[in-house]
């Protein structure tokens, strides 16, 4: 296991891994661009509010029973995994319904569900 000697390492890689944009600086920048400030700026609010209910679980004690406990690691891992399959059964749906040749510019979304997408 690494000791105090490599901080610096770990000081760099966290630097690194804050300035790459992930997955939600990108959703972000992409509702932004196409649909406006307020469309980002709700995206932006809704993975702020996620990462503070994360804190707060966190802070509660819920990483410790997840990791002193198998069933509810597997029971968080098997909702986790419906939800994603849920999602996914969700696109599809969506990708069926849409024309490829329509060129219309995109729908409006409401903002409440773009913050529930951030």
């Amino acid at each position: 296991m690494f000791g105090i000697e490599n901080l610096w390492l770990f000081v760099l890689s966290g630097i690194l891994l804050n300035l790459v944009p992930g997955p939600d600086s990108l959703l972000i920048a992409g509702r932004a661009a196409t649909q406006g400030f307020k469309a980002g700026s709700a995206a932006a609010l809704g993975i702020g509010s996620g990462t503070l209910i994360h804190i707060a679980a966190a802070a509660l004690g819920f990483s410790a029973v997840l990791a002193t406990s198998a069933t509810a690691f597997t029971v968080v891992k098997v909702i986790g995994g419906l939800y994603l399959m849920y999602m996914a059964f969700g696109m599809i749906r969506a990708s069926q319904n849409m024309n490829v040749t329509d060129s219309k510019p995109l729908s409006h979304v409401p903002l409440k569900k773009i913050y529930y997408q951030g």
